[in-house]
């Protein structure tokens, strides 16, 4: 009976150890060799030529592709929250720093970040002089707005909802003097601390709605997120 079961557990032992090693190889695989034929299970094929790679239907469900952007410069740049309303339009958060295009279409946005261009070391202070972008893509993948948020510091985005009727609203902190209000209209708030936290609803159209700064001095204020309630 103990050699019974001895036996079970060696076999189930060698097949966990199969299957581990098939999942290296095959991770390794993926990762060094060209992706070509690669079969996913939901029937898509994958070929690698020439630095891209191409999606084709190889079951049952076409893949359809709505757009494939590019936003940025040559510095430091990040993407960190993305958002959809119920009119499929899309929302996007990012950082960049130095002086980048933030209009991911066809057309031309380039802007600079107050802060500098990526790390900066002064009177014993290390800070990254990157600033935010809000964007929002309709459905069609035209470009509604692209909006930025800086200091002559760095900003941290924190967090980003958009509601039922399409506004969004951000969170994050920054450093020194930032103007709220992304639009042509003038909205500066200070920081009192080294990182004070803030709040910016911008509306559906586009238009600024209210922007709002909460910290003290002596204490670093850095919001991770955002919620909203049913009103």
């Amino acid at each position: 009976m103990l050699k019974a079961i001895s036996d079970i557990i060696q076999r189930s032992i060698s097949a966990r150890s199969i299957r581990s090693a098939l999942s290296v190889v095959l991770s390794i695989a993926i990762v060094l060799a060209p992706l070509a034929g690669v079969r996913a299970a939901a029937g898509i094929t994958l070929t690698h030529s020439g630095g891209a790679t191409l999606l084709t239907e190889g079951g049952a469900v076409a893949p359809s592709l709505g757009y494939v952007f590019q936003m940025g410069g040559t510095s430091i740049d990040g993407a960190y929250k993305v958002a959809t309303d119920g009119s499929d339009n899309a929302y996007l958060l990012s950082t960049f720093s130095g002086t980048a295009d933030i209009n991911p279409t066809a057309g031309t946005q380039n802007v600079t970040s107050q802060g500098g261009d990526a790390f900066t070391f002064a009177l014993s202070e290390f800070y990254i002089g990157q600033d935010m972008a809000l964007t929002k893509l309709n459905a069609d993948g035209s470009q509604a707005y692209s909006y930025t948020f800086g200091s002559t510091k760095s900003e941290l985005p924190g967090g980003m909802k958009v509601d039922a009727a399409g506004n969004t609203y951000i969170t994050g902190s920054f450093r020194a003097d930032m103007d709220f209000d992304p639009t042509s209209g003038i909205d500066t708030k200070t920081a009192l601390g080294s990182y004070n936290g803030f709040a910016i609803k911008v509306n559906a159209d586009g238009s600024y709605g209210f922007g709002a700064a909460f910290g003290g001095i002596g204490a670093n204020i850095i919001p991770s997120g955002v919620a909203l309630d049913a009103a």
